[in-house]
């Protein structure tokens, strides 16, 4: 019976999340994730039983439909993504050109990328064309269709996730990691970002692999990057695990590649606005940063300038550096493992090497992490991560973005202790070490 009241609780808290709650009011939207924070954390201390798990993975859905009717109040992208999806709508680029307000001045003057080329991939851009010719009745329907399309993306990850975990032989209770997270509820069902369609592919990726369909995989993977280009992280590490069939992965992966970026390379100015923008996140964006706030902080203080055109490329450089590195002692410490049963905290720790190093971490951002612990044993640090990345808000209290260091600073040390306790203090209480 107390999971049933939880669900309506966290059924209420997320209807007051997605129509009553604007971001600009920290202190109602802290409080509202905070009690479905708690709510989450019970639930993955308590429920073990398979009937119960399924039965939070069918509410699990429902908390999801509770946001269809509502407008993202929490991140506007989704204004970016209608426009873009009315150009390809009327058989335009969307990396053609900067927006216009000519174009549509009441969708111009929502976008917070004006002066900005589109950063999206071709396969984000399909769902955005389907935005895009719903917004030709409304700017609801526009939004709906997205929720619809999202919704059931999500199902569908829910359902392979459970396969995957009984094909692993894992406990199917860590599937309501990612099912009942409060962060990937509100960032994808609410907010409309794409994470939860790329995990999708990526994780299709893998059951395909191991159903020995190695070049449907590598077709799946490439779907995924034409979601998010930062999935591209995980392929050195997938390359070595699917070796034994890595030529069909790779045809298969090269292929779709192909064919969803092919446009770029008859189009090669719109391939240069396209890397533009993604440039744009290594060297002009800031936001919710850990070590490259310590650098710019030392950085105004020694050079009187904020050395983020330098920091950027040096801190990206490290990242592939360490990532590399973590890839390697895992192969060298796990050499005969293949892709039906392998190691997924690699990629759990590649993936938080790349977001500690980043300039800019948004809080969706952290739903790749969320899907990752799934799978690791290790992941509590990701779970608390996802539960305090969400004071980054605070940043949108006034008209300008102003963020809170000691929030931030907060957010970080919780997700350090964790870590800390977790991969150190733990284990030497169990003797391990």
């Amino acid at each position: 019976m107390i999971h049933y009241l939880l669900l309506i609780l966290s059924a209420v808290v997320y209807y007051l999340l997605g129509y009553e709650t604007v971001r600009e009011n920290f202190g109602l939207l802290i409080a509202l994730y905070g009690i479905n924070g708690l709510v989450y954390l019970y639930w993955l201390a308590t429920v073990r039983d398979k009937q119960y798990v399924n039965r939070l993975l069918l509410g699990a859905v429902l908390l999801r439909a509770v946001f269809l009717f509502a407008t993202p109040n929490l991140s506007d992208d989704v204004y970016r993504f209608i426009w873009d999806g009315k150009k390809i709508i009327r058989s335009e680029s969307p990396y053609a050109g900067l927006p216009e307000k000519e174009y549509d001045a009441t969708l111009y003057e929502k976008l917070n990328s004006k002066n900005y080329y589109s950063v999206y991939p071709p396969v984000n851009q399909l769902f955005f064309a389907v935005a895009g010719y719903f917004y030709n009745y409304s700017e609801q329907s526009a939004i709906i269709s997205l929720r619809i399309l999202l919704l059931i993306f999500e199902i569908l990850m829910i359902i392979l996730l459970r396969k995957m975990l009984i094909a692993l032989k894992m406990a199917q209770w860590k599937s309501l990691i990612y099912a009942l997270n409060p962060l990937v509820i509100v960032e994808i069902s609410g907010n409309l970002h794409f994470e939860g369609v790329m995990l999708f592919f990526l994780l299709l990726s893998w059951w395909l692999y191991s159903k020995q369909k190695s070049f449907w995989s590598g077709i799946s993977f490439g779907l995924a990057v034409g979601v998010k280009l930062s999935v591209l992280i995980f392929l050195p590490y997938l390359l070595w695990i699917f070796r034994k069939q890595i030529i069909t992965f790779l045809g298969g992966f090269i292929l779709s590649f192909t064919v969803i970026f092919g446009w770029f390379y008859l189009h090669q100015s719109e391939w240069h606005n396209f890397m533009q923008s993604i440039d744009l996140y290594f060297h002009t964006f800031e936001f919710n940063a850990s070590v490259y706030y310590i650098l710019r902080t030392v950085g105004e203080s020694v050079l009187g300038y904020n050395p983020i055109k330098t920091a950027g490329t040096w801190l990206s450089i490290i990242s592939f550096s360490v990532i590399m590195l973590i890839y390697l002692l895992s192969f060298l410490r796990h050499f005969d493992e293949t892709g039906q049963k392998f190691n997924f905290c690699p990629l759990l720790w590649a993936y938080s090497v790349y977001l500690l190093l980043a300039t800019t971490v948004h809080p969706w951002y952290i739903v790749n992490l969320v899907f990752l612990a799934v799978f690791c044993s290790k992941s509590w640090y990701a779970i608390f991560w996802s539960l305090m990345v969400v004071v980054s808000y605070s940043a949108y209290q006034q008209a300008n973005v102003s963020e809170n260091p000691l929030l931030i600073t907060l957010e970080y040390t919780v997700v350090f202790l964790a870590f800390v306790y977790e991969y150190f203090i733990s284990v030497r209480k169990r003797g391990v070490i």
